[in-house]
């Protein structure tokens, strides 16, 4: 498994249904930053940043809103499974299943820290 950074998650939506990997690189930027003035790419799409601080609780409902499928086994995208502390996603438009482990922190009462694999 390769070591990602970060990983943007869209949501399972019939705005997505044409579209593929492709075009997921070429707007990933304009994606991240319409996140922060548009309030509609806030609500379909979720950013994760490795190291990043965050309760798995919280990634969980994000997932659901997201309308991501929790699965036994991942067959397809817009899936999940969680074992742990440690979710397996695959997300639309991406070709491979992420890992995201959640490390505690000890100076963290309920918030974990996120290491990201594919």
């Amino acid at each position: 498994m390769n070591n990602e950074k970060d990983l943007l998650i869209l949501a399972v939506d019939e705005f997505f249904v044409d579209k593929n990997q492709n075009w997921l690189q070429q707007n990933k930027a304009h994606i991240l930053k319409s996140r922060q003035i548009n309030s509609w790419w806030a609500k379909i799409s979720f950013y994760i940043e490795e190291n990043e601080i965050i309760s798995l609780s919280k990634f969980l409902r994000v997932l659901s809103e997201l309308n991501y499928e929790k699965v036994q086994t991942i067959l397809a995208p817009g899936q999940f499974n969680v074992l742990g502390d440690t979710v397996k996603i695959y997300p639309i438009l991406e070709n491979t299943v992420y890992q995201i482990s959640f490390f505690w922190q000890l100076h963290r009462k309920n918030n974990k820290t996120v290491t990201i694999k594919n």
